[in-house]
């Protein structure tokens, strides 16, 4: 990802983890963002539906390995 996508990855994150009701606070989207910037954002956004909707990893909010995984 460039720099110019960092906020929309930011809403990303915070939508799929307002999802789960999970904290979106600064720290973790700095963990987020450091971890995936090498993806595109196509990908990112892929991986975080898929996750998603996968009925066993689903369940839970995603982590960066998870999109790592995916």
């Amino acid at each position: 990802m460039q720099q110019s996508d960092r906020r929309e990855f930011g809403q990303l994150v915070k939508d799929v983890m307002a999802y789960y009701r999970q904290d979106t606070s600064t720290f973790v989207l700095n963990v987020w963002w450091n971890a995936c910037h090498p993806f595109e954002l196509e990908q990112i956004q892929a991986a975080m539906q898929r996750h998603m909707t996968d009925p066993e990893h689903g369940q839970f909010a995603p982590k960066v390995a998870d999109m790592a995984r995916l």
